[in-house]
């Protein structure tokens, strides 16, 4: 039954209907929940800069064409390429102007896809993720500066990769979408 004065809408690329105001970020749980989940997108982009948007781009459903494919492809092998390459000493800081620019852009970007899959407005999203990138990117350079000078950087890296993996997952569990390969219902033993 609807409620007086309630417009259904089309979430885009959900694929249902939604009542205004549903999902769509305005003062409901749900939009609380796209919101802290944007906060922990841009802390997993401030740790690796293609964590997030990696994690986004493998958990959102569409249909199963080549450029999809390719798309999620990259978004893993980039991801993946970014833990690898971050553990040399080559790599420049990640508070140096180029690469935070690059974190606030893929962040952005994670977030506007986060917020349009769950039916959102992108703006609360967006500037959230922004300041999630901010904070991850100072509090993990300031964590592989401290262990460093205690002797322990790859130990710090490694830490540091769990950590942004594990707010990846965070960020994109429980919205509605199933991660591809992965049973519905499947509970991993524990």
């Amino acid at each position: 039954m609807k409620a007086v004065g309630t417009v259904r809408r089309h979430a885009p690329h959900t694929g249902r209907h939604v009542a205004d105001g549903h999902r769509r970020g305005r003062g409901t749980a749900a939009g609380a929940a796209t919101a802290w989940r944007a906060v922990a997108l841009g802390a997993a982009t401030g740790g690796r800069s293609m964590t997030g948007l990696a994690a986004v781009t493998l958990t959102t459903p569409g249909t199963s064409t080549r450029h999809r494919r390719r798309a999620r492809i990259a978004a893993l092998l980039a991801a993946a390429g970014e833990i690898v390459a971050d553990k040399s000493p080559r790599t420049p800081s990640r508070l140096d102007p180029a690469p935070l620019a690059g974190r606030l852009g893929t962040g952005v970007l994670a977030a506007v896809l986060l917020a349009r899959r769950n039916g959102s407005r992108p703006l609360i999203p967006v500037l959230l993720a922004c300041a999630g990138v901010v904070a991850a990117s100072v509090a993990g350079a300031t964590w592989r500066a401290y262990a460093s000078r205690r002797g322990h950087p790859a130990l710090a890296a490694l830490a540091e990769d769990v950590v942004t993996v594990g707010l990846a997952t965070a960020a994109v569990h429980g919205t509605g979408h199933r991660i591809p390969g992965r049973r519905r219902g499947h509970r991993t033993p524990g």
